[in-house]
């Protein structure tokens, strides 16, 4: 059977045939996965992807670092997968995240933001230590316009997770169940409100938090500020008096749940 065949009776499940299991990714090579997609692991230092035959070995030391496996650099109608399973078989530690990504209205790879957003969950939640299943219904996203899956937020420092398979599946093995889906909320990369903008600083410095305030002052804009808690809960820091007069000033601070004492004037 010559490559494009393969490719054809891999890529079945997306057209409605009636194979049992979708095969995603066997590992068999560096460069596509079995959809002959592209798949791969971000670059910089704070993840390593180390490719075996037939396996992908990754140990990460920072949780923002991901590796991708897509259906498409497009959108991808996976619709008809809601009552099926995403089944990954590893080894190591299962303490990561498991994301279903959806492209942008236009599907194009090109245009920010890609992915559009995705919906996440705990991988050790479905996992009995060697195998994940996860029901495609835990993914709260327009599942008309998925791009893939993304491995994410390698908790365990230094430690060796394995991925050897991923497929979707039709049913679960005998006696295997799956948790209830916990709640989650989508992630926003672009404003839905007309004639509004986002945009993203990094306030660790404290004089550029405040130069920022006054530029904002100084435009006669009110903004939402989503800050990160640990900033706000650290007396030897500015931040706190800093969120606290822009909440007097009229603005919005959102930020993880924190004593209330921080923010009572």
């Amino acid at each position: 059977m010559n490559t494009r065949a393969l490719f054809l009776l891999a890529l079945a499940g997306f057209t409605g045939g009636a194979l049992s299991q979708t095969l995603i990714d066997n590992f068999k090579s560096p460069d596509a996965n079995a959809l002959q997609s592209w798949h791969g692991c971000d670059e910089g230092t704070g993840i390593t992807c180390t490719w075996g035959d037939g396996s992908l070995s990754i140990t990460s030391s920072d949780t923002d670092y991901s590796f991708y496996s897509q259906f498409t650099n497009g959108c991808q109608d996976i619709t008809s997968w809601e009552s099926q399973y995403v089944h990954v078989k590893f080894s190591g530690s299962p303490n990561f995240s498991i994301a279903l990504q959806q492209n942008n209205p236009g599907c194009n790879a090109a245009v920010a933001p890609y992915p559009e957003t995705w919906d996440i969950v705990y991988a050790a939640d479905y996992s009995d230590g060697s195998d994940i299943y996860i029901p495609l219904s835990h993914f709260n996203i327009n599942k008309s316009r998925a791009v893939g899956l993304a491995f994410k937020a390698f908790r365990d420092v230094g430690v060796e997770t394995k991925l050897s398979l991923i497929e979707i599946a039709t049913g679960l093995p005998g006696g295997r169940s799956v948790p209830e889906k916990k709640p989650t909320g989508p992630l926003y990369f672009a404003c839905t409100r007309p004639n509004s903008i986002a945009f993203g600083i990094d306030d660790g410095v404290p004089e550029l938090a405040d130069r920022m305030m006054q530029i904002i002052d100084a435009a006669g804009i009110k903004v939402t500020f989503f800050t990160v808690g640990n900033a706000l809960d650290d007396p030897s820091q500015p931040f706190t008096k800093l969120y606290q007069d822009a909440i007097k000033k009229g603005h919005q601070v959102c930020p993880p749940p924190l004593p209330a004492s921080l923010f009572h004037f």
